[in-house]
C-alpha cells in the first residue's frame, strides 16, 4: 500500500478550517443558551388588539376582542419598553387612549345601548372605580346596558346611588329602578328585582378576572317617565 503523506500546507488549512468550525460551534452554543433564558411568555395588552376593533363606535368590538384572546400575543418574559407607561392609581394606560376611547373612571353613556350588542365597555382594575351617570325612560329607553372585563381580581361592589347626587349609603331603594348582573354568554347570574337589605347593589360577586360579565340598569314597566340615575362600581 502506498505511503500517504499531506504536505505542512494543507495541514495548516485543514486545522485552520477545524479550528474556525469549532468557533462557530462554541459561539452558538452560547447565543442559544441566551435565547432560552429569555422563556417566552403571553401578554395582553390593549396595544395588541387587531386595529379593526377600534372602529367600533360603541367600542364593544374592542371588549369582545380582550375576551376572545384576540388582544394576547407571545412575548418575550420582559417589559416591553415599546409600550406606553400605564398609571395603575388611576387605572388606565394613557390620557389620549381614554379621550378617545372608554377606559377612564368615568364612563361616558353611550346611546344606544338598548341591546347586549350596543352595551358601553370598560375595563375595571384593582383599586379602581368607575361611575356612569344616565338615565332610562319607561316608554323610550328602558334598559342600559354595559359590558366589563376584570383586569385582575378586586372584590368589587356595584350599586345605585340613592340619588344621582348622593352616593352614600343607604343606597338607592326604590321601587322603580333595579339590576340585572350577566356573563360572557347572556346568562342572568343575579337580580335586583327585589332588592336586599342595602337595597340596588350587588356586594361582592365572585367574578373572574379577565372574564367578560353585562351589566343592566332596568326601569319597571308599570313606571312612568325618565329616571336619572348613577351607577357606581368599585373596588
Amino acid at each position: 500500500m502506498a505511503n500517504l503523506s499531506i504536505s505542512p500546507v494543507i495541514k495548516a488549512i485543514i486545522i485552520m478550517i477545524i479550528a474556525f468550525f469549532l468557533y462557530a460551534c462554541g459561539s452558538g452554543d452560547d447565543d442559544n443558551s441566551t435565547l432560552n433564558d429569555l422563556n417566552i411568555c403571553t401578554k395582553t395588552s390593549i396595544y395588541y388588539c387587531p386595529s379593526p376593533v377600534f372602529q367600533d363606535p360603541f367600542g364593544i368590538a374592542l371588549t369582545f376582542a380582550w375576551y376572545s384572546g384576540q388582544c394576547t400575543e407571545e412575548v418575550l418574559c420582559k417589559e416591553d419598553s415599546n409600550l406606553p407607561e400605564a398609571d395603575p392609581p388611576q387605572g388606565v394606560i394613557n390620557d389620549d387612549f381614554i379621550a378617545a376611547n372608554w377606559t377612564s373612571t368615568v364612563i361616558k353613556d353611550t346611546e344606544p345601548n338598548n341591546l347586549f350588542e350596543q352595551a358601553t365597555p370598560f375595563i375595571l382594575r384593582p383599586q379602581n372605580g368607575v361611575s356612569i351617570t344616565s338615565s332610562v325612560d319607561s316608554s323610550s329607553d328602558p334598559i342600559d346596558y354595559l359590558a366589563f372585563i376584570l383586569d385582575g381580581e378586586p372584590t368589587i361592589t356595584i350599586y345605585l346611588c340613592a340619588t344621582p347626587t348622593d352616593c352614600l349609603q343607604p343606597w338607592y331603594a326604590g321601587p322603580d329602578l333595579y339590576l340585572e348582573l350577566y356573563d360572557e354568554n347572556q346568562v342572568l347570574l343575579d337580580s335586583t328585582d327585589e332588592p336586599s337589605f342595602h337595597g340596588h347593589a350587588f356586594t361582592g360577586p365572585f367574578l373572574d378576572d379577565g372574564q367578560q360579565y353585562f351589566l343592566s340598569i332596568r326601569i319597571r314597566e308599570t313606571s312612568q317617565g325618565e329616571y336619572p340615575y348613577k351607577l357606581v362600581i368599585t373596588d
